[in-house]
C-alpha cells in the first residue's frame, strides 16, 4: 500500500504558528488569482504555492496543500471543454491512465523528499516552471501552425511514445507541476496527431485535472495537506477558476501570462536570495 511506503513523519502534520486575519486574506487572494489564472493562461500555481510558504507551512507540506486548493479550479474549468473532449475521445482513456500512474509516482516521490531538501529546490523549480511557461506560448503557436497544416487521417491507438512521454509528464505534474503546459504541447507536436488545438488544450486540462487529482489523494492519505489553509483557498480557487471562466474571452491572456511569468521569475529569484 502507499500508506506503508511514506515517511513516518507525514503521520501527524507538526502545529503552526496562529495565522493572522491578514494572512488569511493573502490566502484567499493568491488562490482567487491562481484559479483566475489557471482557467485564463495557467501558471496559478506560481501564486498559491508562496502564499502558503508566507504563512509558515512546511514546503513539502505546502506543495501539496497547494495541490488540494487548486484542484477544484481546473475540475471547473474542464467542464467547459466537454465538446472538445468528445472529439478526441480516443484519447481521453490513454491522457487518463498514463496521468494517473506519473502523478502517484510524482506524489509519491515529492512525499520521500526531504523537507530542506526540497526547499533548495525551490528557487530552480520556480525557474525551471516559469521558464517552461514562458515559452509555452510560443509551442502552442507552433502546434497550431503544425495542426493546420496536417492533412492525414486522424485516428488509431495512441504510439507507445506518446504514452510513455504521458506518463514522464503526468511525474512532473505529481511533483511540482508548474510549467507543464509545454511540456503536454511538446508530446502531442512529436507523438500525436491531433488536428485541432483547441482539443490539445482540453487534453492538457484533462491531464492537470487527472494528475492532480491522483497526487491529492495521495497527498492526504500521507496527511500531508492542512486542511484549514487548504480548505479557504478551495474556496477562493473555485471562484477565480468560474470567474477567469466566464469572462475568459474579455480578459487579455497575454496580459495575464507576462503577469504569470513576471511572477515567477521574482518568486524564483527571491527564494534564491532567500536561500
Amino acid at each position: 500500500m502507499i500508506t506503508s511506503a511514506l515517511p513516518a513523519f507525514f503521520s501527524g502534520l507538526p502545529a503552526l504558528p496562529p495565522i493572522s486575519l491578514g494572512e488569511y486574506g493573502l490566502l484567499l487572494a493568491m488562490a482567487f488569482i491562481g484559479g483566475v489564472m489557471n482557467s485564463v493562461a495557467g501558471g496559478g500555481s506560481f501564486f498559491a504555492f508562496p502564499a502558503l510558504l508566507a504563512v509558515r507551512l512546511p514546503p513539502i507540506n505546502a506543495n501539496a496543500t497547494c495541490s488540494l486548493a487548486m484542484w477544484p479550479g481546473q475540475i471547473a474549468g474542464l467542464t467547459a471543454l466537454r465538446e472538445e473532449l468528445r472529439a478526441v475521445r480516443r484519447l481521453v482513456v490513454s491522457v487518463v491512465l498514463t496521468s494517473l500512474v506519473g502523478g502517484t509516482a510524482g506524489a509519491v516521490a515529492l512525499l520521500h523528499t526531504n523537507q530542506a531538501t526540497f526547499m533548495r529546490l525551490v528557487p530552480w523549480l520556480f525557474l525551471v516552471g516559469t521558464t517552461l511557461f514562458a515559452f509555452s506560448g510560443a509551442a502552442r503557436k507552433r502546434l497550431e501552425q503544425m495542426s493546420s497544416r496536417q492533412s492525414k487521417a486522424i485516428g488509431g491507438s495512441p504510439s507507445v511514445a506518446f504514452l510513455f512521454w504521458m506518463t514522464v509528464v503526468g511525474f512532473y505534474i505529481g511533483y511540482f507541476g508548474a510549467g507543464s503546459a509545454i511540456l503536454i504541447f511538446a508530446v502531442f507536436a512529436v507523438c500525436e496527431n491531433v488536428g485541432d488545438l483547441r482539443q490539445v488544450n482540453a487534453l492538457k486540462v484533462l491531464c492537470n485535472v487527472a494528475g492532480n487529482g491522483i497526487s491529492v489523494a495521495t497527498f492526504i492519505v500521507a496527511r500531508a495537506v492542512y486542511w484549514k489553509q487548504g480548505s479557504i483557498m478551495i474556496l477562493a480557487s473555485v471562484a477565480g477558476g468560474y470567474f477567469g471562466g466566464k469572462y475568459s474571452r474579455k480578459l487579455p491572456s497575454e496580459v495575464m501570462r507576462a503577469i504569470v511569468i513576471v511572477a515567477g521569475f521574482s518568486f524564483a529569484f527571491y527564494f534564491f536570495y532567500k536561500g
